[in-house]
């Protein structure tokens, strides 16, 4: 089966090679090719039409992220393959280009790595909220505590709709869960 897939390409290639390539993904590594993005730099391809030797369809955006939006939208690819190099793209844009595709629930891939989307199981039944932080007394429970008691219509004095339950995790905390009734306690 093949990976339905787009690369993103640049002009620090010569066409041929850049052709070569793509023809390499999809004889030997089992993808296919249904669209580029250029991406930017034209030393090397001459005039943007000669782009048409690739033998895909080519997206010239005025960004890479907006190519990279159009070509998941137009061509819904399984893989972004990613064949730029610097000096076009540098490590900050690769990562905000990564980002975008994977903010579209899509693998974005390259010759050396592959970033993939992370997957948010269905855990609860109810509705959930996480506070999540790696620094130590950052607030996370004070943040959690307040939305509690928002919802909860406490701290607003509205009509109590929501009965919330905070779970906090500790790396020293007790062997067993101890369970605090917010609505049973005066502080």
């Amino acid at each position: 089966m093949t990976t339905k897939t787009v690369a993103l390409v640049d002009g620090e290639h010569y066409l041929p090679v850049t052709r070569a390539a793509l023809a390499q993904l999809g004889e030997e590594m089992g993808y296919e090719v249904v669209a580029a993005v250029f991406i930017g730099g034209t030393e090397k391809i001459g005039q943007p039409e000669d782009l048409r030797q690739l033998d895909v369809p080519v997206i010239l955006p005025e960004s890479p992220i907006l190519g990279i939006r159009r070509a998941i939208e137009e061509f819904g690819p399984d893989v972004v393959f990613d064949l730029s190099d610097e000096p076009v793209v540098g490590y900050r844009e690769r990562m905000v280009m990564a980002c975008e595709v994977l903010s579209s629930d899509v693998v974005y891939r390259g010759p050396d790595f592959e970033f993939t989307p992370p997957r948010f199981p269905r855990l609860c039944r109810k509705p959930s909220i996480a506070v999540i932080g790696t620094g130590k007394r950052i607030g996370k429970t004070a943040v959690a505590a307040f939305m509690a008691r928002v919802l909860s219509g406490e701290e607003t004095e509205d009509e109590r709709t929501w009965l919330p339950c905070i779970v906090t995790m500790g790396r020293g905390g007790p062997a067993e869960p101890e369970v605090i009734r917010g609505d049973e306690l005066e502080i």
